[in-house]
């Protein structure tokens, strides 16, 4: 089977302080990267970016089937409709069913989206605020995403959306698993967020808790933040509002960092993949690194 060069996948890259450009265009040049994958958000602003469906893609390279998803659908399901959301849910099942009966052929399932599922940092908008919280669980009709993952056994996600890094162990519905070999023959998906920008470490929150119910209350305050011109919060590399993190990170979470970086999947073969983590601020050192695994033939109960 053939091995895949590294990939390189980062999050909510910088429109004024683009810090991690130069190196990623460098070492894209240099052949060190197959593919690059941006799991931000820039085009939500487009008009047509929430209403045409080309934000979720599933493809195979090498061992790996990769699906491409929108959680923006869920963030403006309000403004656009649940359209668009449901015929994601729709394709993602049919995809990831094909994905499961290929799985001698193609053992691995790698997914990227915008928005986490899970985070430690300290305000709502970006763990616990109602549409992030939806996009796990589902909201009313709406089912959510979390659940399609653990039943077709996705091996490894990223995200962005989060400004910083951070590792989980395996992880399904709040349960962890953290034993010295978690990651091999992994009972539940390993997440990744791979935020670009350095954020602030701050204990307690940045927003009232506001109850994840009540979505326009939660709307409204995430506005008031984001339209204060003069808060401290502002972006240090990012497009958008910059994040806290919580000094007691949840207990799933396994590595976090605020430096400005990215992150490089290796796939090594049927059962092996390493991830590592590249600190800009480290003069391109690896700042964590992890290895994904499981036996040959290995299937994950669902």
């Amino acid at each position: 089977m053939r091995v895949t060069n590294p990939v390189c996948i980062f999050g909510d890259l910088g429109y004024e302080h683009g810090n991690s450009t130069e190196s990623i265009i460098r070492n894209g040049l240099a052949g060190k990267f197959d593919f690059i994958v941006h799991v931000g958000q820039s085009a939500k602003s487009h008009p047509k970016s929430l209403c045409i469906h080309y934000a979720s893609e599933g493809f195979d390279l090498g061992p790996v089937h990769w699906v491409a998803l929108s959680t923006e659908y869920y963030g403006f399901y309000d403004t656009v409709g649940k359209g668009s959301l449901l015929n994601q849910l729709n394709w993602l099942q049919k995809d990831l069913e094909l994905a499961n009966l290929n799985r001698g052929r193609i053992p691995w399932i790698v997914t990227y989206l915008h928005r986490p599922f899970y985070c430690s940092a300290a305000h709502s908008d970006d763990c616990t605020g109602f549409d992030n919280v939806m996009i796990r669980n589902g909201y009313d009709d709406m089912p959510g995403l979390e659940k399609p993952f653990l039943h077709y056994a996705v091996d490894l996600g990223f995200w962005g959306h989060v400004h910083y890094y951070e590792r989980f162990y395996p992880v399904a519905d709040m349960m962890y698993w953290d034993s010295a070999d978690c990651y091999h023959n992994a009972v539940a998906p390993t997440y990744v967020i791979t935020g670009a920008a350095e954020t602030d470490i701050e204990m307690g929150t940045l927003y009232t808790e506001k109850g994840i119910g009540d979505a326009r209350v939660y709307k409204r305050v995430r506005a008031d933040v984001a339209n204060d011109v003069n808060s401290s919060t502002r972006p240090r590399g990012c497009h958008s509002t910059g994040t806290k993190i919580d000094k007691t990170p949840e207990p799933f979470s396994a590595k976090r960092l605020n430096e400005y970086g990215y992150t490089i999947l290796t796939v090594a073969n049927a059962t092996h993949m390493h991830i590592e983590q590249i600190s800009l601020d480290r003069g391109e050192a690896v700042a964590d690194d992890f290895w994904l695994s499981k036996d040959m033939g290995f299937r994950r109960q669902k």
